[in-house]
């Protein structure tokens, strides 16, 4: 055995000190697995990072570990992605999985989703064929709905990129047009208003010296409201003014509609969203939708 000349060697290089002492881990490791499968990970790991074994004779960590474990390199990297993928504290309060479970466990995700299935299943009891069935049918609701994000995205998507199409077109035929007879009814009662609030001050003005409190009270309350009318019809003019100056826009049409449009989608696709009683994939599709629109709209020159 290649190791056997370092072992007998009488004085050693720093670097074959160095191999020995991470050997020398890696084997007290393994001889008890079940137990520390965590420490001979990082151990192989950290071999494989740094080659100390090339001071050994050994080519590559297989030949190393073949020689003096008796593992095929599937193995090997079995222990290192053991290792890589949970932390000790879950590793050891959850040893009793064994190190071909733990590996299978390995394919769902990182360490918060395999702690969640390992949370709902009795995995411990489980036979390894039993816990392949169980992580493919995970696998096979998780790309369901992968599917429908994906579909969402390009559903979008296609209303985003084409203003012209049917869809649109149709919704064009849908949005408003301002009749500027609304205005004038607007101004008349506008008008109303304003002769309402003269007559309420004409009246607080001649009882400005009267004792009569209670009258002058409930005048004061009638101008108040008259007032207050009057203020939200100015408001109201004013703005649909500017929805009349804007219904003759042919882009302005274009782009409502487009944004009726989608504003119907997004709604219609948050609502469908809430129904999902999987609450991590209610996130996951907000995530989806929100990453679709972030840093999409900008005032960008072609």
């Amino acid at each position: 055995m290649k190791l056997d000349l370092i072992i007998t060697k009488k004085e050693l290089t720093n670097e074959e000190q160095e191999f020995l002492e991470l050997h020398n881990k890696a084997y007290q490791a393994a001889t008890y697995s079940s137990l520390y499968g965590y420490e001979f990970g990082g151990v192989l790991k950290q071999l494989n990072e740094t080659k100390k074994y090339l001071v050994a004779g050994y080519e590559t960590l297989d030949e190393y570990t073949s020689e003096v474990y008796g593992m095929g390199k599937s193995q090997v990297y079995k222990y290192i992605k053991l290792y890589e993928t949970y932390s000790p504290d879950f590793f050891h309060s959850s040893g009793n999985l064994g190190i071909t479970k733990f590996n299978m466990l390995a394919s769902i995700g990182d360490e918060k989703e395999i702690k969640e299935f390992v949370k709902e299943n009795n995995v411990s009891e489980m036979t390894v064929k039993e816990l392949q069935s169980k992580i493919d049918e995970l696998k096979k609701i998780d790309e369901d709905k992968e599917a429908i994000i994906i579909q969402l995205q390009m559903d979008i998507e296609a209303l985003q990129a084409d203003p012209g199409a049917p869809e649109i077109r149709e919704v064009i035929k849908e949005v408003p047009i301002f009749d500027e007879t609304k205005i004038k009814d607007l101004e008349e009662k506008l008008s109303k208003a304003e002769k309402n609030n003269a007559k309420l001050s004409s009246e607080l003005e001649k009882l400005k010296d009267s004792s009569d409190k209670e009258t002058i009270n409930e005048l004061k309350k009638s101008l108040k409201s008259s007032t207050e009318e009057k203020r939200n019809l100015e408001a109201s003019i004013e703005a649909l003014k500017k929805k009349v100056s804007l219904s003759s826009n042919e882009d302005y049409n274009r782009f409502k509609a487009q944004f009726n449009l989608l504003e119907k989608v997004i709604k219609e696709t948050k609502n469908m969203v809430f129904e999902f009683l999987d609450i991590d994939f209610q996130s996951k599709c907000f995530i989806a939708l929100n990453k679709l629109f972030e840093g999409s709209i900008k005032h960008d020159k072609k």
